[in-house]
């Protein structure tokens, strides 16, 4: 494949510069003490399995446009918790994870010194995220990534959701790109690399657990240094 030129980066953030697992982790681990989780026969590695299953459902019908936001928030925890906790105790959890896992940095591996090598070089960067406007600032400001990105789009500031091209066409549209120049790099196969392709964009799929490239991106990468050496 000849390697063509991509002045125009859009980025993805949770899992992929932005460590969502490790993050929620560390969070609910805060608040297992904090909130006296222990009371209710609950087990902080098995609270943080439940979670990280529940949320990526939840997530999944949230991109359908099938929950609002404030049912993804609470559900994803009242799905798994409602046997052992009352409605106002799981709410507790829910507001306070809302609160203090943005502020939390774990980013993946090489993803600060990639993001500064990419700007070093020339490339402008954006964020395209369905990740909520606040939550998805404090994360870049928290990690100390923001000043590295020239826009930051999400699902509430353009009114689309990825995998829709009309989400894509906005963040073209704003950051004043073409798709020819522009390169996509997400992590879901769907949302940003089947989403990516709907606009015309050229894809970078993130995943470092898979052997070989099962969704049809123009690129997959398993570390984030070897994005370095497609652009």
């Amino acid at each position: 494949m000849t390697r063509k030129a991509y002045p125009f980066l859009f980025f993805d953030l949770d899992h992929t510069l932005w460590d969502y697992d490790q993050n929620a982790a560390d969070t609910l681990l805060e608040a297992y003490d904090v909130l006296h989780l222990y009371r209710f026969d609950i087990q902080p590695q098995q609270l943080i399995s439940d979670f990280l299953r529940s949320n990526s459902d939840y997530w999944k019908l949230f991109n359908q446009n099938k929950i609002t936001k404030e049912e993804l928030r609470f559900g994803r925890f009242s799905e798994i918790l409602m046997e052992k906790c009352s409605q106002e105790k799981i709410l507790e959890l829910s507001l306070y994870f809302t609160i203090h896992c943005p502020q939390k940095s774990a980013l993946y591996p090489e993803a600060f010194e990639v993001l500064h090598k990419l700007k070093d070089q020339g490339h402008k960067m954006h964020i395209i995220s369905n990740g909520f406007e606040q939550a998805q600032k404090t994360k870049l400001k928290s990690s100390g990534i923001d000043h590295l990105f020239e826009t930051v789009h999400t699902s509430e500031s353009s009114g689309f959701r990825k995998p829709d091209p009309q989400f894509f066409r906005f963040a073209l549209l704003n950051a004043n790109a073409n798709p020819i120049e522009s390169l996509m790099i997400g992590d879901n196969p769907e949302t940003d690399i089947s989403g990516g392709r709907s606009a015309s964009l050229d894809t970078v799929w993130f995943a470092p657990a898979a052997l070989s490239n099962t969704c049809q991106a123009t690129f997959h990468i398993r570390k984030l240094t070897e994005l370095t050496e497609i652009v």
